[in-house]
């Protein structure tokens, strides 16, 4: 399988190189994290209670697809005049919304991009690209600073970037009859580790700024892998050969 690996390697390289790398035309110039990174998150995954997120070590997932709370999601739905939803997508929601709410008429998909953050393989994938035995690597998205930290771990003197990241993706506008749906769907898609935060997201056609909801696995997560996102051999000598019930991790990887 070496050609195949070699492949891979070359275009997990690629991907990295391609979309994570500061563009200075897009940046905001300087490394300022936006409000948006002080998040105030409610897990209670050792109560008894039934409506806290709990997290299955066996299986590597939410249970029941019930993720950590977040203050500010909730002020976002709360603060829409109209009820709708805007939702940053960057992984497989980019190409495969999947059968339900984000299918349905009255779903808007734009290009967009954000700012301060890098689309990063280092997320565990015994869901959707591998399984609790062998688990696969998919997408998260981390912040500029959380990526340098983790890099400070394989190199004290790692020089500081002052040049902010920008990541394309696909921003959905949800109509509000169908909000609730595509929460409960997504909430179960994305039970490996992801929660939910609010993220500021720019309309490519128009220019447009939004607050828009976004799932992601920090490096906090019970699923997070450092080693994935700091060794892009071993991530895809493990991409090259995981399958899940979502199918081949290297076909998630091409698409």
């Amino acid at each position: 399988r070496l050609s195949c690996l070699s492949l891979i390697v070359l275009r997990v390289t690629a991907f990295h190189n391609f979309h994570q790398l500061p563009r200075s035309l897009l940046s905001v110039g300087g490394f300022s994290p936006s409000p948006v990174h002080q998040r105030h998150y409610r897990v209670r995954m050792t109560t008894d209670t039934d409506d806290s997120p709990k997290w299955c070590p066996e299986k590597q997932i939410y249970i029941g697809g019930k993720l950590p709370e977040n203050e500010q999601v909730e002020q976002l739905l709360a603060d829409s005049s109209d009820g709708s939803l805007r939702l940053f997508g960057y992984g497989s929601l980019c190409w495969n919304p999947g059968a339900g709410a984000l299918t349905k008429p009255g779903v808007i998909g734009k290009l967009g991009r954000c700012r301060g953050y890098k689309r990063c393989w280092a997320q565990r994938s015994t869901d959707h690209r591998g399984n609790p035995k062998f688990p696969g690597i998919v997408c998260t998205l981390l912040e500029d600073r959380e990526v340098y930290a983790i890099q400070r771990l394989a190199s004290d003197d790692l020089p500081l970037i002052d040049e902010s990241t920008m990541t394309e993706g696909v921003i959905y506008w949800i109509p509000q009859e169908l909000v609730k749906e595509c929460l409960n769907e997504l909430d179960f898609r994305e039970k490996g580790g992801y929660a939910r935060e609010v993220i500021e997201v720019v309309e490519d056609d128009t220019g447009d700024l939004h607050k828009a909801l976004l799932y992601r696995g920090t490096p906090a997560n019970p699923a997070f892998w450092n080693r994935a996102l700091l060794d892009l051999p071993f991530a895809a000598a493990i991409m090259s050969v995981s399958q899940g019930p979502s199918g081949p991790n290297d076909f998630y990887l091409n698409s």
